[in-house]
């Protein structure tokens, strides 16, 4: 499967943050602690779509490995 870029969008109550992806996925963004959701924006909230969290701890790298299922079989 071809990497692609996608805009996503890291949330607490609210819009926190937009960035984008590398062509590989990767992304870096500094954030303050707190507990995320990360889901790609204006992508509506189902099953397998595009959604994951992650808590962000001071003074501490937190990296995640997140992958998505596109739900086509």
């Amino acid at each position: 499967m071809r990497s692609r870029v996608l805009r996503l969008c890291v949330t607490r109550s609210s819009r926190v943050k937009t960035f984008t992806t590398d062509g590989e996925g990767r992304f870096q963004v500094a954030l303050p602690p707190g507990h995320y959701v990360i889901v790609r924006e204006g992508t509506p909230p189902r099953i397998g779509r595009w959604r994951f969290e992650a808590d962000v701890v001071a003074g501490q790298v937190t990296k995640v490995n997140w992958t998505a299922d596109s739900g086509m079989r």
